[in-house]
């Protein structure tokens, strides 16, 4: 089964006080950055965003490239349900704009959990068991199927029976940013 990626990019940014996908770090969008972290180990790179950004990302990125949440108001499950609509025939792994920071090393260690476990339908890490929902794969078998959309990612992920990866004592991993006195 092929792998995309989906850099979801469709949030309010309401804390941040502007849009956090297109906030630059070494003159590149962040939403570029995340996509480049995922373009080595996906067959193609989408970003979520949601209607009002389509102007904006349009510019900055091929139009193909975009997805369109369709509900704003799910968080990350609008991409995740956007992308799904499109009937893309692959696994999913996921990432949000704002974890700029992410070490690319956790990404290649998902995706060896991916490999290895055929029989799970979804991965992400925890630490000091508390599941982080960030990077994460979804199965084409969870996409394919109806998805409740109306509940919490995180619920989503439980519901799913999320292969928990375990990393001990370093939530520096897992840091995006939300507001602006948080930007390194």
């Amino acid at each position: 089964m092929l792998l995309n990626g989906l850099v979801l990019c469709g949030g309010k940014s309401s804390r941040m006080g502007t849009d956090k996908g297109v906030l630059k770090k070494y003159n590149i969008y962040w939403a570029e950055i995340i996509k480049n972290k995922l373009k080595s180990y996906s067959n193609r790179v989408y970003i979520s965003i949601n209607k009002n950004q389509l102007d904006l990302y349009s510019k900055i990125f091929i139009g193909s490239d975009l997805i369109i949440d369709s509900d704003f108001e799910a968080g990350p499950l609008s991409g995740i349900k956007a992308f799904s609509e499109k009937k893309i025939i692959s696994d999913l792994i996921i990432m949000p704009c704002d974890m700029i920071d992410f070490n690319e090393s956790y990404i290649l260690n998902l995706i060896e959990y991916y490999q290895n476990e055929s029989s799970k339908t979804c991965f992400s890490f925890s630490e000091n068991k508390f599941l982080q929902p960030f990077p994460c794969i979804i199965k084409h078998s969870i996409l394919e199927n109806k998805i409740n959309f109306n509940q919490g990612f995180f619920n989503f992920l439980e519901e799913n029976k999320v292969y928990k990866i375990e990393l001990l004592n370093d939530k520096t991993i897992f840091s995006n940013y939300n507001k602006p006195e948080e930007i390194k």
